[in-house]
């Protein structure tokens, strides 16, 4: 193992790096472990994890990702094309929003990891959901989280300027 990372939201959840850069998530406080790396697009070197369960980070070799699904599915972020090798992946310990991309050229700072997240206010059987921007416009539309609403980048990118904390959500087929 080389890298581990708990979430604050439950410490008994973690998550791993082998050698190999394979991941795995333990639910039971590290008596048995899953893998939930086979969709991500490359090996992974670093990973942390935000205040939220299912919400990971992930330094690879060929750029950097995030789930917001724990693992379920990934989504690259976004770092300047000559931006260096990915070395390490960081959320701010006072704001989960930001994250710090270590690479080999320097560091980078995201305001909101990579693309606008909307989170809907945490309640019994719904924490940690929300609207966020996808670069896979195919997966608009479809079953492919634990039900998060999915937008194009620039559309969630605009709607978040609209929105205030306390807004209400009304979702309607």
């Amino acid at each position: 193992v080389t890298c581990v990372t708990v979430p604050e939201q439950d410490p008994v959840v973690m998550y791993a790096v082998d050698t190999n850069g394979d991941i795995y998530q333990s639910r039971d406080g590290a008596q048995t472990w899953r893998p939930i790396s086979m969709l991500l697009a490359a090996k992974a070197l670093k990973i942390t994890a935000s205040d939220r369960v299912r919400f990971l980070y992930v330094a690879a070799e060929n750029g950097f990702y995030m789930t917001g699904t724990g693992g379920y599915s990934w989504s690259r972020l976004a770092v300047p094309d000559d931006g260096g090798t990915p070395r390490d992946i960081l959320v701010d310990p006072t704001n989960p929003y930001v994250l710090y991309a270590v690479t080999s050229r320097g560091v980078y700072r995201s305001k909101d990891f990579g693309e606008r997240w909307i989170g809907f206010r945490d309640e019994p059987g719904a924490s940690g959901l929300g609207i966020h921007g996808t670069n896979d416009d195919s997966s608009i539309g479809t079953k492919c989280s634990n039900g998060c609403i999915r937008l194009k980048n620039e559309d969630v990118i605009e709607l978040f300027d609209f929105m205030q904390i306390g807004s209400r959500v009304r979702i309607v087929e």
